[in-house]
């Protein structure tokens, strides 16, 4: 029971993320802009399932709750990484 709880609050809080992510994703210039290339997301993810696991030819789609997982745990990582980065310079490093 407390793995199913824990999933479901792991869910809860990606779609949390997501919505308060929004505003990150902003449309610019008419554009919406996407952190990630979904259809790379599920390549990567699917290429290592089939190195890794021991059944290799199991997975065969990638989830959409997948998705929006990696693409918030990315914008999250962006956040990150611009507000630890020092007010100084041009170039985010």
């Amino acid at each position: 029971m407390d793995t199913k709880k824990s999933e479901a609050l792991a869910v809860l809080n990606a779609f949390a993320d997501r919505e308060l992510n929004r505003d990150v994703t902003t449309k610019e210039n008419g554009k919406s802009l996407n952190p990630i290339s979904r259809s790379h997301v599920k390549q990567i993810a699917l290429a290592y399932a089939k190195r890794t696991k021991a059944h290799p030819y199991r997975f065969s789609r990638v989830s959409r709750s997948f998705l929006n997982a990696v693409e918030s745990s990315t914008l999250n990582f962006i956040k990150d990484r611009v507000n630890r980065h020092p007010s100084r310079g041009r170039t985010l490093m």
